[in-house]
């Protein structure tokens, strides 16, 4: 098999991307690197995945899992998945641009708690983001989608403290 390909270089800060201006780097994983962006027509903070997929043949796979998040994303427009801003091509990259959860993934807000000694979380609190969790869920499964990697690192908290599941390359259409 081929050596893996070494990670992109970072995006520099102030990089305009299409419609957006790149704020910082926020995060990098097996689905790609994401990014802080500032959209120039409004002001607003949304997060940009890039994903490396062109450049050689090894790369179709990224490319066709960056088509089918977007395709799914499209489809699946509710208050508890994160939204689907924009999609565009960059050179070898695909972006996507969803809406940015201020409070960050749920996985940093349980290491926070148990750093501080506190793992209980207020209990209307839990109720609230497990209703929102199931509702997305639910959501998902009504249109023949299964998430398939749904975990703390998966579920993000925006500034009125819902829940929105994200990274949804996991997701697969069943066949109906």
């Amino acid at each position: 098999p081929p050596a893996a390909a070494p990670p992109p270089a970072p995006l520099p800060v102030g990089l305009q991307l299409q419609a957006y201006t790149v704020v910082k780097e926020i995060g990098n994983g097996g689905a790609g690197t994401a990014f802080l962006v500032t959209g120039k027509t409004d002001g607003k903070q949304y997060v940009a995945k890039q994903i490396v997929c062109l450049g050689d043949q090894y790369k179709a796979a990224p490319a066709s899992y960056a088509l089918q998040e977007t395709r799914l994303l499209f489809l699946l427009q509710h208050p508890h998945i994160c939204a689907l801003v924009d999609f565009y091509p960059k050179s070898a990259n695909f972006f996507i641009v969803m809406e940015y959860c201020e409070q960050g993934d749920l996985s940093k807000h349980i290491s926070h708690a148990i750093r501080r000694g506190n793992v209980g979380f207020d209990a209307d609190r839990i109720y609230t983001w497990w209703y929102q969790i199931l509702d997305a869920v639910d959501f998902c499964h009504s249109r023949g989608v299964l998430h398939r990697d749904l975990k703390p690192k998966n579920i993000f908290i925006d500034a009125k403290l819902d829940v929105k599941v994200r990274d949804c390359r996991a997701i697969r259409a069943r066949p109906l």
